[in-house]
């Protein structure tokens, strides 16, 4: 932890060059493509919980703030630093809480927008977001980005919308509109969440940008949960059981995993990386309810598995 706001973390404090960065950033492209797998079992396991959108969100938070804080008590050693005392700086406060409301926006509108559009207008909208964390990536940290991953965020939209091509997609609700808004308010929410913990890791390392940003989240999900009548409280032990793993698995591991490459891969890549766990849910919806994919859904899962080979490093 830091108490200066232009000090960068420990991780990123001494720059890597040649083999050694190469050998830094395939490290992390494989622990990120591991956490891409675990979040995308968190759709599957919403599914189990039967739980409201909102609290959903919450219960999924609060059961990952303990591994979190572990995580962070952990590396808190390793930044060489005593922070009997220390504050937080700024510069880590608030893209931090940024993102924990970004995520609680992204989870919340996804959940609506599910409700009232079809699955394929939902999935084509909110996987704009890697556009969204490109463009703003370029402009905010200058990751200008290259042909391949120009051609990997293509071939990662074209995926991820022929991996909900099935008897799931039904006729558009009366509402569609308002659904189609909601889902591109949860493409920004999630382009945002990403961005911001971009910002977050250039000063703290994963633990503590993990921990502020679910504890965060926590509490914005918990006012739109009160504010919009939701049921808080689980309906079952079995129910809580099931929260509790997302939190665990997709969140505390999964996304602290994303969280700790973003430091080095970057938004761009991490954003794309992320839509892979489409073809984890559906593989999920496979083996625990019979929804057996298509060969449109098959092609999907190659261009998405075509597109996290392009943005690997070289």
């Amino acid at each position: 932890m830091h108490t200066q706001d232009s000090t960068p973390s420990a991780a990123l404090q001494v720059p890597n060059t040649g083999p050694a960065k190469n050998n830094h950033q395939v490290r992390d492209f494989i622990l990120l493509v591991i956490g891409s797998t675990a979040i995308g079992n968190s759709s599957v396991l919403v599914r189990l919980a039967e739980a409201d959108p909102a609290a959903t969100a919450f219960w999924r938070m609060v059961t990952a703030i303990p591994v979190l804080m572990l995580w962070a008590y952990v590396e808190r050693p390793q930044q060489g630093q005593d922070s009997n005392g220390a504050r937080l700086p700024w510069s880590l406060v608030w893209p931090s809480v940024a993102a924990g409301f970004s995520f609680a926006i992204d989870m919340w509108l996804s959940n609506i927008a599910l409700g009232l559009t079809t699955m394929t207008s939902f999935i084509i909208l909110v996987h704009l977001a890697p556009v969204v964390v490109v463009i703003f990536a370029w402009l905010w940290f200058g990751e200008k980005p290259t042909l391949g991953i120009l051609a990997a965020l293509v071939l990662a939209i074209l995926g991820a919308v022929l991996l909900v091509q099935s008897g799931r997609v039904g006729n558009a609700a009366s509402n569609a509109l308002l659904g189609d808004m909601a889902s591109i308010g949860a493409a920004v929410g999630y382009a945002g969440f990403i961005l911001a913990l971009r910002r977050a890791r250039m000063f703290a390392a994963t633990g503590i940008v993990s921990l502020l940003t679910a504890a965060s989240c926590a509490v914005f999900c918990l006012l739109i949960s009160l504010a919009t009548g939701e049921t808080l409280w689980p309906k079952s032990a079995y129910s809580f059981a099931m929260l509790a793993i997302m939190g665990v698995v997709c969140h505390a591991f999964g996304q602290g995993l994303s969280t700790f490459a973003v430091g080095s891969l970057g938004a761009s890549v991490t954003s794309i990386v992320l839509v892979y766990g489409i073809a984890v849910t559906i593989a999920g919806g496979w083996l625990l309810f019979n929804e057996t994919p298509n060969l449109l859904q098959a092609a999907g899962g190659v261009l998405v598995l075509a597109a996290v080979i392009i943005c690997r490093p070289k």
